[in-house]
């Protein structure tokens, strides 16, 4: 099914910190349409969103299972399946893998147009988050490893910011 995020007020981004926008009354919803269409089939209200949990952080929705993702708004973390809309709050001490994509610093500057900048954007970086995206040292369930981890034979791997971690199930 597909899906798209629906959003109003605005995502300002400053000139001297770029990565780091803020946000003016933004709201955002989740859809899922239909592609022929473009009528929406279901719809999540998330309300009120800060910048750093808007669709354009680098900051990814916790992943709670093959279809679902923990998301943050001003009606509160939400669990969401993707497939149909349904939605939830999140249980208590319940795990998910939250993910960003870090920047670090590159020996040789990258240019483009009069200005350049050694940084350079990281993979994706997994951390054992709550639903409001705090870290936990509380591991996800084996379902919402194995979604969003690579899968190699019967181990997934899941990079963290202390390297690699190997899981398998049982």
């Amino acid at each position: 099914m597909p899906v798209r995020c629906r959003l109003t007020g605005r995502v300002i981004y400053q000139v001297d910190s770029p990565l780091h926008p803020t946000a003016d009354a933004l709201t955002l919803a989740i859809e899922g349409f239909d592609p022929a269409t473009g009528k929406t089939t279901w719809a999540v209200d998330l309300g009120a969103v800060d910048a750093p949990n808007s669709p354009f952080s680098l900051n990814m929705p916790g992943f709670a299972g093959p279809s679902q993702v923990s998301v943050v708004g001003g009606n509160g973390p939400f669990v969401v399946d993707l497939a149909n809309g349904t939605s939830r709050r999140p249980g208590a001490g319940e795990a998910f893998w939250c993910g960003t994509r870090p920047f670090f610093e590159y020996k040789e500057v990258f240019s483009f147009g009069s200005q350049g900048t050694p940084n350079r954007l990281g993979g994706l970086i997994a951390t054992a988050c709550t639903g409001t995206r705090d870290a936990t040292t509380t591991l996800p369930p084996w379902s919402v490893t194995r979604a969003f981890g690579t899968r190699l034979g019967e181990i997934v791997v899941v990079a963290t910011a202390n390297g690699y971690a190997g899981y398998r199930a049982g």
